[in-house]
């Protein structure tokens, strides 16, 4: 994966800025060092112990009319969710399909993102808390683009809607580019029991096309797919000061937990007088 470098939109609307989590946070695990998030820090199987490998994919950011936006490129196409669940036992095999907006070389509008439970075997999520020593653990990173708010307003509340705080993800409200789903498999004739999240294939790698809005600064580094993530979040308000978490996965998941990818500014919307 080439390094690459995440870029922030600052507009008199909307002010973003890179933030710490937490003031003085205990040092990262060694050989890692803390994100935009202020993430990792503490030990297992504490969430914010959790290394997020794949966070170069978070593009650029940016804030239009009640709409927050995230640019996302890399070497495989953006992981919308899960679509099937297998689940293996002594007595047979289920499989349950969920809603998916499966690509179709077009946008998608409230885009379905399959299974988005937490919790249990029918869990959308990644295996970033998942250690052999203890099994699975619930509340693993969501697979399908998730963003995470949190009024900062009170400086009492930093990161309690935080996924590593147990926040609630809020999929996406469009979708553009590319993208594809994944197949999640819990396999409990192992104990622990063994879980796989399989991506699809990649469509045609796209190159940025199909993406209607030109992120902060240009389109910048392209590694063959690029896709834009839509959130409408017009009931923020004004005065107010707010956290946001991005985090999405890209389309291998070959690194230990799943590749996802974390980003954290903080904003401050305002109410820009409208032209009669």
């Amino acid at each position: 994966m080439k390094r690459r470098t995440t870029r922030m939109l600052v507009t008199t609307a909307f002010l973003l800025a890179a933030t710490s989590a937490i003031a003085g946070p205990p040092k990262p695990p060694k050989g890692s060092t803390q994100d935009s998030c202020g993430y990792p820090f503490g030990t297992a199987p504490a969430l914010s112990s959790v290394v997020f490998s794949e966070s170069d994919t978070l593009q650029a950011f940016d804030f239009t009319n009640g709409v927050i936006r995230a640019w996302y490129t890399d070497e495989h196409a953006l992981t919308l969710g899960v679509r099937r669940v297998v689940v293996k036992t002594s007595t047979g095999t289920t499989t349950t399909d969920y809603p998916f907006t499966d690509f179709s070389g077009v946008s998608a509008v409230n885009p379905l993102v399959g299974t988005t439970f937490a919790a249990g075997d029918q869990a959308g999520t990644d295996l970033a808390t998942y250690n052999p020593a203890y099994g699975f653990l619930d509340h693993g990173r969501p697979l399908w683009p998730a963003l995470y708010i949190t009024d900062i307003t009170d400086p009492n509340n930093i990161v309690p809607g935080d996924w590593q705080q147990g926040g609630s993800a809020i999929p996406p409200s469009a979708v553009y580019g590319t993208w594809k789903a994944a197949v999640r498999t819990v396999d409990r004739t192992h104990t622990p029991a063994l879980i796989t999240v399989t991506p699809d294939i990649d469509p045609v790698k796209n190159n940025w096309n199909g993406i209607p809005d030109v992120p902060p600064g240009g389109f910048g580094t392209n590694d063959g797919y690029g896709a834009e993530i839509v959130w409408n979040v017009g009931n923020l308000l004004s005065g107010h000061t707010y956290r946001l978490q991005f985090m999405t996965h890209d389309g291998d998941q070959n690194k230990s937990g799943g590749d996802a990818g974390e980003a954290c500014v903080a904003m401050s919307p305002v109410i820009v007088p409208q032209l009669q």
